[in-house]
């Protein structure tokens, strides 16, 4: 299946559909200036309107062109931070057209991922990132996938008490972009997209839970 809004592909040839901010900040953190050096982010479809990229400049940092010939917009930035780069292109995309989306709820294209694993808690954000990416190449990223733990599904359950699952949401009011909810869980570790603006209201929920 195809991303519903737009694709980032990596030179490496990685590709994430529907990216969130959290997807970019990795992808763009994998950068080097050797075999990979620049994300390319547009609509999945035969003639995009609209294009962002971000390169590896040889003195350091990156380049960042974002380009919508439907609005005439045309710029070249260049930046240091990876977390404000990813920031930014999230809110550039979020606030493009999608016209094949216009019946659909609107904050679920503006969304973080939330991965929760059962274990220690790691010490820094750099090993979290490895030990996520350990955890999903494992239990996420193959064909077959392992039942959840009863933690993980104690976890689930609990959300959704809260917030039911989006394929039940019949007043547009749940946080979660993805269901059924379990199936984003396998073996010790969950991995999903939450809507921003409702995601918001889930924030207490999570901390007491997580």
């Amino acid at each position: 299946m195809g991303a519903q809004y737009y694709g980032a592909d990596s030179e490496n040839g990685d590709r994430i559909d529907d990216p969130s901010e959290d997807s970019l900040f990795m992808m763009i953190s994998d950068l080097n200036d050797s075999d990979n050096t620049f994300v390319v982010l547009q609509p999945d479809e035969d003639d995009p309107v609209w294009f962002a990229s971000v390169a590896v400049l040889d003195e350091g940092g990156y380049e960042i062109v974002r380009r919508d010939t439907s609005r005439n917009e045309h710029e070249v930035t260049t930046a240091t931070s990876v977390n404000d780069i990813a920031r930014d292109f999230t809110l550039w995309m979020a606030a493009r057209d999608f016209p094949w989306a216009a019946n659909q709820t609107g904050h679920r294209l503006l969304k973080h991922d939330l991965a929760v694993w059962e274990g220690e808690r790691p010490a820094d954000g750099k090993i979290a990132r490895r030990v996520f990416t350990d955890l999903y190449d494992r239990y996420l990223d193959g064909e077959i996938t392992q039942p959840p733990s009863a933690g993980i599904t104690a976890y689930v359950t609990a959300l959704l008490q809260q917030w039911c699952d989006i394929t039940e949401d019949e007043d547009e009011t749940s946080p979660w972009s993805v269901g059924p909810l379990i199936d984003a869980a396998s073996g010790p570790l969950t991995y999903f997209g939450i809507g921003l603006e409702q995601g918001r209201r889930s924030l207490g929920l999570r901390s007491r839970t997580g």
